[in-house]
């Protein structure tokens, strides 16, 4: 194939066609953690870890892809822990839970701070050409039948770490 691409991803110089091969990213939109998040100190009280980003896929047919990487630390309580979540919307309608939903850091009965780096892929055919809007959220939570108070949170400005979440629309 021939042609140049500019700066906005559209083609010129291709004759017939303006047609994408399955895999090429279309278009990316990232969001970026404004600072630390601390949780609410109750279970399952969520709280976005970075502001939320929206996509509007160019063909209902094609893809998204979420790249995310997150920064937690989680701290004292009895069993604390952490869950993490990718939750996600149709044109500003209610919140669909059911793309990421992690469990991603226990402490057992310790009392100190664990901080760790994660990453999630998440790869969607949502079969919908609206706006779709992606949200990254955290809660304290539970890792047994204990319950108490918790001190966990994300994008801890000591450590340096920025959270961050990428959407690529991928033709399929």
């Amino acid at each position: 194939m021939s042609g140049i691409i500019d700066t906005v991803g559209s083609k010129s110089g291709i004759v017939g066609s303006d047609v994408y091969p399955a895999g090429h990213v279309i278009q990316t939109k990232t969001t970026v953690s404004t600072g630390q998040v601390t949780f609410p100190n109750t279970n399952n009280s969520w709280s976005d870890i970075v502001p939320a980003a929206a996509i509007t896929l160019t063909n209902s047919a094609n893809a998204v892809l979420i790249s995310v990487e997150y920064s937690l630390v989680i701290g004292g309580g009895n069993y604390p822990a952490i869950k993490v979540a990718i939750w996600w919307s149709i044109s500003g309608g209610s919140q669909n839970q059911g793309l990421v939903n992690h469990f991603t850091a226990y402490n057992g009965s310790g009392q100190e701070n664990d901080y760790l780096v994660e990453p999630i892929l998440y790869y969607q055919l949502p079969a919908t050409g609206a706006e779709l809007t992606y949200r990254l959220v955290g809660t304290n939570t539970t890792g047994s039948s204990f319950s108490g108070t918790y001190t966990g949170y994300a994008s801890p400005a000591w450590a340096g770490h920025d959270s961050n979440m990428i959407l690529q629309e991928i033709q399929v």
